[in-house]
């Protein structure tokens, strides 16, 4: 049994841990990265990750994990004391709890299908309805709850309005409690069980698929040899990426539910700064946009519904522009006009928040934005339109009056 020391131990394949790991192999730290027995399921991107670590001089090992103590780690047949450890295990996909659901096929992207049923309320689930409207299938999707709970409200009408334009069916507010699925002649009916209202017509389909995801595999790894512990399942991370053992950090499905693989690279970022330069991640985090991929892309980023409402509303100014599409733009920030929260629903919003995040980030005023030089029009009419409603509102407190009048005394 030999005794390995690397910078950074990467236990798992998250698209999170393999782009830290990614990142430190750049540098040219020594970084291990264990699969835990899950290689084949990294896919395509993650096998191309893995090999570019490989081939940067890192080391891949697929083998099983256990925590000897809060410093150590066997691995296989060897021991490993790295400086910083990473948890980034994969949740698996789970089936929903819908009583005879199992009875029906799961549908995939390029399989035949005559309607596909999608189930759940996470951001990834308008992208697979999507997926499955676009390959011109009949397309269901249930929601046990809203349609994207935590969301701006007005921008997930907004992007319901679309989908439904689109040809895909809505059906929100349908829990799992009740519910069952029975086979029928033409497939499989979904017999819904509401709370809140009467008993709905029963929903037909011949597949159905969901983002639903389990929690991380963790058991067997002996986290409570390292002072690891867990809350719902997860490592307890406080406000930060660190676990209750400062020397490990988790990140992505591991670290929480809601992780998005789009932010992936941006979280993995913030755990290097952390692990190299003792960077507090914990603003940043908060400030990670959650993303809802589809022909109009919904972006958020600051602070939540849940966050704002304890905020006095005399102390927030609200702004909001429309797009073309049925799209929007909305900024609400504080009295001296640094964003607090930023929604954009749109084609483009990724080039639509660049700005707007800096600034969030820089807590910088909106107004600064009023003449923004951008190569595409509309996004920058957008942008400066919001820029030009702050600096109109800046103008018209009393001080500034004030100043505009002497300015003109002096010509």
């Amino acid at each position: 049994m030999s005794l390995l020391r690397p910078d950074i131990l990467v236990i798992g394949l998250d698209p999170a841990g393999l782009e830290c790991a990614l990142g430190a192999a750049l540098a040219r730290l020594p970084v291990v990265v264990v699969t835990q027995n899950q290689h084949r399921k990294a896919g395509p991107g993650g096998l191309d990750i893995l090999n570019r670590i490989r081939a940067l001089g890192g080391k891949v090992v697929e083998a099983e994990v256990r925590f000897r103590d809060r410093h150590h780690v066997f691995v296989g047949g060897d021991t490993i004391a790295a400086r910083r450890i990473v948890l980034a295990l994969a949740a698996p996909p789970v089936t929903p709890a819908l009583a005879g659901l199992e009875q029906a096929p799961r549908w995939a992207p390029g399989q035949a299908a005559t309607s596909v049923l999608v189930f759940g309320s996470g951001a990834h689930t308008p992208a697979m309805a999507q997926a499955a409207r676009a390959e011109g299938h009949r397309t269901l999707l249930v929601t046990p709850e809203g349609l994207l709970p935590g969301f701006d409200a007005e921008a997930v009408e907004a992007l319901g309005a679309n989908l439904r334009r689109a040809g895909i069916e809505i059906h929100e507010g349908i829990g799992v409690e009740g519910a069952r699925v029975e086979r029928c002649p033409e497939g499989f009916l979904l017999y819904p069980a509401r709370t809140s209202v009467a008993q709905d017509a029963p929903i037909g389909f011949s597949h159905w698929c969901s983002p639903l995801e389990g929690l991380p595999p963790l058991d067997g790894l002996a986290l409570e040899e390292a002072s690891i512990a867990l809350r719902d399942g997860r490592p307890v991370t406080g406000a930060g990426l660190a676990t209750t053992n400062p020397r490990v950090l988790a990140l992505g499905a591991t670290r929480s539910p809601l992780a998005d693989p789009a932010t992936a690279r941006a979280e993995a970022g913030l755990a290097l700064a952390f692990m190299l330069a003792r960077k507090n991640p914990e603003r940043a985090l908060a400030q990670l946009p959650r993303i809802v991929h589809g022909p109009l892309t919904l972006i958020e980023a600051g602070e939540t519904e849940a966050g704002l409402a304890q905020r006095t509303p005399s102390g927030m100014r609200y702004y909001r522009q429309p797009l073309a599409g049925g799209g929007m733009l909305k900024v609400i920030t504080d009295k001296q006009g640094r964003p607090l929260r930023i929604v954009a629903l749109a084609q483009h919003a990724p080039g639509l928040m660049a700005p707007l995040l800096q600034r969030l980030a820089d807590g910088r005023p909106l107004s600064d934005l009023a003449s923004l030089p951008l190569p595409a029009l509309q996004e920058a009419d957008a942008v400066a339109a919001l820029g030009r409603m702050a600096l109109a509102e800046e103008l018209s407190t009393p001080g500034a009056r004030l100043l505009l009048r002497l300015l003109r005394l002096l010509g």
